[in-house]
């Protein structure tokens, strides 16, 4: 005897398949799989377009894959949509900022900021928008707000070094460098720079 399917139950079943896709599609995407990982989140979205984190999860398969132009297109138009997650505004000026747009990077990073004083990666990739647009003191001002929320990533205190370096204050860069190395004795960055700047003074 047959049964027929309610439109609830088709409805709950497509929702279940497009579950499996995304998935699967973020399983990929935690094995650096991205092509697959494309695949799976687009089959998602064929059963339901609309979701969110499937659609955000492809812009990030596809900017890991070098796709930037088609990430921020997908980041942009979820933003379009109103929503509001930092981590949205974090990616389209981190695409913006591997693009070299460091003037669109400023602008998106800032939103993330503001939705989220906090945002430890925001405040480091406006730093060094920042300090590739040769703007050293705000580069400076955004890696002491990275540095103050998380006061043990030898990298943090490298970034800045490099800015006072490009300023001149060779003294307060070599400080910097010297708090790298005593946090992360093998930071070769560190290691480099310091180097760097005993052979030049």
């Amino acid at each position: 005897m047959d049964f027929k399917v309610t439109k609830g139950e088709e409805k709950e079943e497509k929702i279940v398949s497009a579950e499996i896709y995304f998935d699967r599609g973020s399983r990929y995407l935690s094995i650096k799989k991205y092509k697959e990982a494309i695949e799976n989140f687009q089959k998602a979205l064929e059963i339901d377009s609309g979701d969110y984190e499937t659609r955000f999860n492809l812009a990030v398969a596809y900017f890991h894959s070098g796709d930037y132009d088609k990430a921020v297109n997908i980041f942009e138009e979820l933003a379009r949509e109103g929503n509001e997650d930092p981590d949205l505004f974090f990616n389209i000026g981190s695409i913006y900022l591997e693009k070299g747009d460091y003037g669109k990077a400023i602008e998106f990073l800032e939103k993330s900021i503001e939705r989220d004083e906090l945002y430890l990666e925001g405040y480091v990739n406006l730093g060094n928008a920042y300090f590739y647009l040769k703007n050293y003191d705000r580069a400076i001002e955004n890696y002491n707000k990275s540095i103050k929320l998380n006061p043990q990533n030898a990298d943090y205190y490298v970034n800045r070094a490099l800015a006072y370096k490009e300023k001149g204050d060779i003294a307060t860069a070599v400080a910097d460098l010297e708090k790298a190395l005593s946090l992360d004795p093998a930071n070769t960055k560190a290691k480099l720079n310091l180097k760097r700047i005993e052979s030049e003074n």
